[in-house]
């Protein structure tokens, strides 16, 4: 559950400290932050069904390799967010958080689904998997305190170096240590939209 946390600590502060850490590191409107945040947003909905077909089929084999393909793009947009070059025009300015936020975003959904789905799969009972789940929630809960404390109380920097150690800590543990999915056969693949209608047959989900 430990890689929980940096990866909620990834997820809040693009909402809450991003449109004004722009605004007063390069002056862009925060009309402009909050379209490249829409925009990037839109993409990555429409690229994460995308990378969750991949991780169905390099699943069977581990969860463990698209999580470590996913953590490059992340850190590297993560830390390139919080520190653009000075003296950028506006135009500049606004190209950058684009390319480093669909960096990170693209690397945090590719972990995350591998994550959750490894999570899922090391359990065949509703309170086997509530247990797994509440080890991670409880770490992104973890995640998410610090990332709304420290920003404001040791600077943005601290929450990048803490970010850091952080996720190099979790993916030690996680790599060395932690229990492995077992390794089914894979399902009938299905076409996109019947993959897409296939949780409204259940009446819970579409409830949910």
């Amino acid at each position: 559950g430990l890689l929980g946390a940096p990866l909620a600590m990834m997820a809040l502060p693009v909402y809450v400290l991003v449109p004004k850490f722009y605004f007063d590191a390069t002056g862009l409107a925060l009309s402009i932050i909050g379209a490249v945040l829409l925009i990037t947003r839109l993409a990555d909905a429409l690229i994460d069904p995308l990378l969750g077909a991949w991780v169905d089929r390099s699943k069977s084999h581990s969860c463990l390799r698209p999580v470590l393909i996913g953590m490059p793009p992340l850190v590297l947009g993560f830390v390139l967010l919080f520190l653009p070059p000075a003296g950028l025009s506006a135009a500049a300015a606004a190209a950058w958080l684009a390319v480093t936020l669909m960096a990170a975003y693209c690397g945090y959904s590719l972990a995350s689904i591998a994550y959750q789905a490894w999570g899922a799969g090391l359990a065949d009972t509703d309170g086997d998997r509530a247990h797994v789940t509440a080890w991670r929630e409880g770490a992104g809960l973890v995640g998410v305190i610090l990332a709304s404390v420290v920003p404001y109380a040791l600077g943005t920097p601290s929450l990048v170096a803490l970010f850091l150690v952080t996720l190099a800590a979790a993916l030690t543990v996680l790599v060395r240590h932690a229990p492995r999915p077992l390794v089914r056969s894979p399902a009938a693949p299905l076409n996109a939209p019947r993959a897409i209608a296939l949780p409204l047959t259940t009446s819970r989900f579409r409830w949910l």
